[in-house]
């Protein structure tokens, strides 16, 4: 039976077929099952509104995730171009008095180097990740040039870990060349003489630890220095690395780092300055 509350009406009738003149009633109520009963309708109703919320949210969500990766994808594609020109343009400056002024053969053999280097920044302008061999070799590359530049009074030295698989190793492009350019610009370049620069790389908690120590003025002498130009310098290069370390630990990088501290003698005199640098690397034939 249906739900409800029934009426069951008795009749009895005797052998000789002598019928009772009243019937006899039996009230019957049937409960409904807790399936269609009216709370169970109402908590329901409530489940179905908040599973359609949830998956509309949800797929919201997931739109506007994929969004913003293409944004922020455009935002770096962007930046790496604006570090191009940036970076050609240094080199140029750096070779331009040196052409001028010196012997043809040393020249031509500056302009090779520089050749090299434009084939390697554009290669790896145009990638998310590159290795770490091709990072160092394009950080020899470009210190050779400046090492040419500052009439071969600068003394570079480049050491990987053996934990680090240079041809494996992958780390965001053009992370770590910014830094070394702006400390011989800004650190070492002032200096006439005694020029040190080393460039450490090791392996520590799933990351590349980088560590740029250079023997130059320091960042307080060079922020002197730069006031007292007529033309103030414009660290271009840094303002885009810093934008785009920004944007890499929005996308997938949150604990891509930057630290620089300044280094003093036992005198609390600037005898340098040491950055270090924490890149989230992945191995190749991982899945991105």
């Amino acid at each position: 039976l249906s739900p409800g509350v029934y009426t069951f009406y008795v009749k009895a009738a005797n052998e000789d077929g002598v019928w009772t003149k009243d019937s006899q009633t039996v009230t019957i109520e049937i409960e409904a099952p807790f399936w269609q009963k009216s709370w169970f309708l109402f908590l329901m109703g409530i489940l179905l509104i908040g599973l359609i919320y949830f998956v509309v949210r949800l797929r919201t969500k997931r739109v506007r995730n994929k969004y913003n990766v293409k944004v922020l994808d455009l935002e770096l594609k962007a930046l790496r171009s604006q570090m191009n020109p940036h970076f050609i343009f240094n080199s140029i400056n750096s070779i331009q008095y040196y052409i001028l002024n010196k012997n043809p053969k040393t020249a031509y053999s500056y302009l090779s180097k520089f050749s090299t280097l434009m084939r390697l920044i554009l290669n790896n302008s145009r990638v998310d990740f590159i290795t770490l061999k091709e990072e160092v070799e394009a950080l020899n590359i470009y210190l050779d040039l400046e090492k040419m530049r500052l009439e071969d009074e600068l003394d570079y030295s480049i050491v990987v870990s053996s934990e680090l698989d240079l041809s494996s190793t992958l780390i965001p492009s053009m992370i770590v060349q910014p830094y070394v350019e702006n400390a011989i610009l800004h650190g070492l370049a002032p200096k006439s003489s005694d020029r040190n620069l080393l460039i450490q790389m090791n392996k520590k908690n799933n990351q590349v630890h980088c560590v740029i120590e250079d023997n130059g003025i320091g960042r307080v002498k060079a922020k002197e220095l730069n006031a007292n130009r007529t033309r103030k310098h414009d660290s271009a290069g840094m303002s885009v690395t810093k934008g785009r370390l920004e944007l890499l630990n929005r996308a997938n990088f949150n604990n891509l780092s930057v630290s620089i501290k300044d280094l003093v003698n036992s005198e609390g005199e600037p005898k340098g300055t040491k950055i270090e640098i924490y890149i989230p690397f992945k191995m190749k034939g991982e899945n991105d």
